[in-house]
């Protein structure tokens, strides 16, 4: 197996990131997506056949000679259960819910095709009343929170490292394997006040 180093790595993270960038709105003049479909394959979603929207989805892209330009990703829980299932396009933040299979072929052929995302599947507190999509920062479900350890839930594939490591993943790995001393790596988890994986802080109260 080759050896990995920091500078592979960072080849690998500039490399993804190419794409990936289209999950945050932006559009990389070196991309060869043009979409990316993202599909929740959280255990509430899974149970009303995200499996098969899925499935759905990969047939219309070979129907429709999409499969070098639409990328589809399965991705972690977005959280918000009672809407799934959750299907997001992206660039636009589309932000699909209550997803049925009936429904792919027309998301294909209006929005991966034509560019005009289906309004009447819309999760309808991610539409404006002009009718443009909200970006999901801004949904009210989630424009109170603050994501810290589950951040890229919901954005990434969590079965691809590679989708990890576009986003920073190990950084803190390679910050403590080479500029940190031993001592250092101490001190900073004495001051987080970080007990177990958890999260869960030291109280003096």
């Amino acid at each position: 197996m080759e050896k990995l180093t920091l500078e592979k790595l960072d080849a690998i993270q500039k490399q993804t990131l190419v794409n990936l960038e289209l999950r945050l709105g932006k559009r990389n003049p070196d991309a060869t997506d043009k979409h990316h479909v993202l599909i929740c394959q959280g255990t509430g979603c899974l149970s009303a056949s995200a499996d098969k929207i899925e499935d759905a989805f990969r047939a219309e892209l070979e129907k429709h000679n999409l499969t070098e330009s639409v990328h589809i990703a399965r991705t972690g829980c977005f959280g918000i259960c009672q809407a799934g299932p959750v299907v997001l396009v992206y660039p636009e933040g589309a932000f699909y819910s209550h997803i049925e299979v009936k429904a792919v072929e027309q998301i294909t052929k209006e929005h991966l095709l034509d560019g005009a995302p289906v309004q009447k599947f819309l999760l309808p507190d991610a539409v404006c009343e002009n009718g443009e999509i909200k970006p999901i920062k801004e949904v009210p479900f989630y424009n109170k929170q603050e994501r810290i350890s589950l951040r890229l839930c919901g954005l990434i594939n969590p079965e691809n490292i590679t989708e990890y490591i576009a986003f920073d993943g190990y950084k803190a790995l390679e910050k403590v394997l080479f500029d940190m001393t031993p001592e250092e790596i101490i001190e900073e988890v004495k001051t987080s006040e970080l007990r177990g994986r958890g999260g869960a802080r030291i109280s003096n109260r």
